[in-house]
């Protein structure tokens, strides 16, 4: 009996692994930010960007659009670390 109860353990928690296996991709693929169209509120929601680094990257695309990712860390405030962080959410 109890080897039976750990097997469905077991079994349960393969099945909840391959299950965020496969839910993983279409999670992170709805989840980007394109950089030169999204709005401060949706900008937001990158890692260590608040209002005013969000602001601050509305203002440098409305100058001159992003062309490459690595370019937000033009944008004060967004340096090494924060690309580091955000660079697979963000789009151009």
């Amino acid at each position: 009996m109890r080897k039976t109860k750990h097997m469905r353990y077991y079994l349960m928690a393969i099945l909840c692994a391959f299950a965020f296996f496969l839910a993983a991709p279409a999670l992170s693929a709805s989840d980007t930010v394109n950089i030169n169209e999204a709005p401060k509120e949706k900008l937001t929601t990158l890692y260590n960007v608040g209002e005013t680094k969000a602001e601050r990257i509305v203002e440098y695309r409305q100058e001159d659009s992003f062309d490459k990712k690595k370019e937000i860390k033009q944008v004060e405030g967004i340096g090494d670390k924060t690309y580091q962080e955000i660079k697979d959410r963000i789009t151009i």
